[in-house]
């Protein structure tokens, strides 16, 4: 490819790297700690990523941003063929490469200004729709910025770097619709991420003998089951990731009544307490590899409590909901301090680790 389409190219590549460092990850980072609204987060403003509709229409300001969103990314995923095709070859003139960069620049800012549109407060967008649209629009303006290195260095892997294209545009065009679709798809990922560690380590508490690579922990070597007296400590906080399993459902009901009413601001705060407690779940399951350590895993059992108290308190502060009806099922809040209070006496009863 002559020097001077090189020189254009680069030039793509250059303004996709800059518009990629608009969206960096700092940012998108400080906005999504907000997210936990009255749930303590160090430096964060309680009014942060509130979400200012729920089911959106085409003309509301989401609606209008994910259009300018996803025809940008189809522009950019059009124009990224072309540009492979005239200047993969190395045969492309300053001209051509530059009708075609003159084509994808206007719609990488289009596509930018759209992603930070829906990641700010403008479009009224909640803290998962914040977080997909900032993420998506990253990964494809650097694959196309990686895209473009590769032409200008003529270094032969252009067909790779246009298949990252296609599946990022594609990625961008998957964004949901609303905030509502969000955060339910958030939640989705969240249970199926904690029902795949409660199989794994429910089955693995269940075994009754003593194997190698019971698990696998991606390194190849072998791992070991639970010992005897790890067993039943073991099925017991297993049972404590169920109740956080079934408080996720009752989080998403929860916010997805209030979001009907329109109330936003419960919205925020309840999925900052749910965002809490997934995290916290996320530690305890990680706590389970064996050779369990009591110190660790009482540790993350207390850190779930107080993430399970976080959510119970904003869901109790909902107005509008009847006490439960005394002769009713134990309720979340009685499940969960049974199945607590049981896993850590268990966990407690453990001989320490060794060293």
């Amino acid at each position: 490819m002559a020097e001077s389409a090189s020189a254009v190219v680069a030039a793509l590549a250059a303004k996709c790297a800059a518009l990629t460092s608009q969206l960096d990850d700092s940012a998108l980072d400080a906005q999504l700690a907000a997210a936990a609204g009255n749930v303590a987060v160090a430096g964060a403003p309680p009014a942060a990523a509130v979400p200012k509709s729920w089911a959106s229409g085409k003309e509301d300001a989401i609606g209008v941003a994910l259009a300018i969103f996803v025809t940008a990314a189809n522009d950019l995923e059009r124009g990224s063929v072309k540009l492979a095709l005239c200047c993969g070859d190395g045969s492309a003139t300053g001209a051509q490469a530059a009708s075609l960069c003159d084509e994808l620049v206007p719609a990488a800012d289009a596509f930018a200004t759209a992603a930070q549109v829906l990641g700010g407060d403008g479009a009224g967008a909640g803290a998962p729709l914040r977080a997909l649209a900032r993420g998506a629009a990253r990964r494809l303006l650097e694959a196309l910025r990686a895209l473009a290195a590769s032409l200008a260095a003529g270094d032969g892997s252009q067909n790779a770097k246009s298949g990252v294209v296609w599946e990022a545009a594609g990625a961008a065009r998957q964004l949901p619709a609303s905030n509502r679709a969000a955060y339910r798809r958030e939640f989705l990922s969240w249970a199926t991420e904690l029902k795949d560690a409660i199989a794994e380590f429910g089955e693995l508490a269940a075994a009754e003998a003593f194997s190698y690579d019971s698990i696998d922990d991606g390194f190849g070597g072998d791992d070991d089951a639970y010992g005897d007296a790890e067993r039943p400590a073991a099925a017991a906080v297993v049972e404590c990731l169920r109740v956080l399993g079934a408080t996720y459902k009752d989080v998403l009901v929860a916010m997805d009544a209030a979001g009907k009413g329109g109330d936003f601001e419960f919205v925020a705060s309840v999925y900052g307490a749910g965002a809490a407690l997934r995290r916290s779940a996320t530690t305890l399951a990680e706590e389970l590899y064996p050779p369990l350590d009591p110190a660790t895993l009482g540790a993350a059992l207390d850190g779930a409590a107080g993430a399970m108290a976080a959510v119970l308190a904003v869901l109790d502060a909902r107005a509008g909901l009847p006490p439960p009806p005394p002769d009713g099922p134990p309720t979340l809040r009685a499940r969960w301090d049974a199945k607590r209070d049981a896993a850590a006496a268990l966990v407690a009863a453990l001989p320490p680790a060794e060293p």
